[in-house]
């Protein structure tokens, strides 16, 4: 459980891999070192910045977090939100 009391959180992992199998394999090892499970994966898909081109804020985060991974080969997540905030959004 979280500092706020969350259950879990939501949101997007930017891994530096070849290969979708490498990726999926460097998250899961990640996620692992901070003491943090996959509870579901919704997508998987290779990064490309004109898929991400909206505008949105989302969009800006992610473009920012995949660059950010590609200079340093690390990890990078964004746009993250806990349980506790998204029941806060449904009110």
């Amino acid at each position: 459980m979280n500092l706020d009391g969350s259950t879990f959180m939501r949101g997007v992992g930017v891994v530096p891999a070849s290969t979708m199998k490498e990726a999926l394999a460097l998250f899961d090892a990640y996620l692992h070192d901070k003491e943090m499970g996959l509870l579901e994966l919704w997508k998987c898909e290779q990064w490309d910045p004109k898929a991400h081109n909206s505008g949105s804020m989302e969009d800006e985060q992610i473009n920012h977090a995949a660059s950010k991974a590609l200079e340093t080969n690390l990890i990078h997540y964004t746009c993250g939100i806990s349980s506790e905030a998204l029941d806060c959004e449904g009110d």
